[in-house]
């Protein structure tokens, strides 16, 4: 008798083993979201020493609280808010973190600046050293929406502003970054 082949779970239905007792399984949490926390992480800091030890305890604090969420569904919302408190209350205690503010633009709605469907490394890394040039909140906010495709309002409730000025501020740094651009 063949195996069948096993079917990727969805967050929801990984965390339900979870809470029955399968600890185990937030491995494959881990798997799943370890590369994004640490984008989200170098957003911040931009140092690899730093960004490891944060995923740690991001990691380890998401698996200790695992039994207090309370959508399942949006674990990756909810770990990517637990994410960008850390490093906010890590930034805070070491005095490191920079959050300065972009210039004033009009408010204009834009297309993505670039399209991350099919880029190559070369294209990678230009992104990133244009998302360098913007503050660490509005660099996540851009990198929340137009490359891991979150709403609004997730990203709202993950850096802990309103909807409005999270479409605000997407929208004059995708602005400020295509003059860059040009």
């Amino acid at each position: 008798m063949s195996k069948k082949p096993s079917v990727p779970q969805s967050d929801s239905e990984l965390i339900g083993e979870i809470l029955r007792g399968r600890k185990h399984v937030f491995q494959e949490l881990f798997t799943r979201y370890q590369a994004d926390v640490k984008k989200l992480i170098w957003s911040f800091f931009r140092k690899k020493d730093i960004v490891d030890d944060l995923a740690q305890e991001i990691f380890e604090k998401a698996f200790s609280n695992v039994g207090s969420i309370q959508k399942p569904e949006k674990f990756r919302c909810w770990l990517f808010q637990i994410s960008r408190n850390t490093c906010v209350d890590f930034g805070r205690r070491k005095n490191i973190l920079c959050e300065t503010p972009m210039e004033y633009l009009e408010n204009e709605p834009s297309a993505p600046l670039i399209s991350f469907e099919e880029s190559t490394p070369a294209d990678e890394n230009a992104i990133k050293a244009l998302l360098e040039k913007l503050s660490p909140r509005d660099g996540l906010i851009v990198w929340l929406s137009y490359v891991e495709d979150f709403s609004y309002a997730d990203i709202a409730q993950i850096v802990d502003l309103g909807e409005e000025a999270v479409r605000q501020r997407a929208f004059r740094a995708i602005r400020f970054l295509r003059g860059q651009v040009k």
